[in-house]
């Protein structure tokens, strides 16, 4: 088995071992770990948003890598993970104590998460054959 070669003081370092790397992921955990520590609803707020965001984020590689990758699988679940991504978008509009969606109330909420937590488990069931 061949080692790699040894790190000198002058070498830089690259993949996950970089510094940039988990420069972005550190700044989103102290940003949420300050909005859970300031408001619970900023925190649930930021957290879904974040959620949706990734969601709509791997339907968009996905879409762009259909051409390259014989397996459709990823394909139906990231298409699937749009549709969760956009329920999760209206269950923000939704919360409770933010004036976003008029006459949303707390029964909405719960039930567009319900929905949504559903909706997933049905699409990997659906996928479960597939795989």
């Amino acid at each position: 088995m061949v080692s790699p070669p040894p790190l000198n003081e002058g070498t830089k370092t690259t993949g996950l071992l970089s510094f940039r790397v988990w420069v972005v992921p550190a700044l989103i955990v102290a940003g949420l770990g300050t909005a859970a520590s300031l408001r619970a609803d900023l925190f649930h707020l930021l957290a879904e948003i974040f959620v949706a965001v990734l969601a709509v984020a791997q339907f968009a590689l996905a879409w762009q890598m259909r051409r390259l990758s014989a397996d459709r699988l990823f394909l139906l679940l990231a298409c699937g993970f749009l549709f969760s991504g956009m329920l999760t978008a209206i269950h923000v509009l939704a919360i409770s104590g933010l004036p976003l969606l008029a006459d949303a109330g707390g029964a909405l909420t719960g039930r567009l998460w319900d929905a949504i937590r559903g909706y997933e488990m049905f699409l990997f069931l659906l996928a479960t054959p597939i795989a």
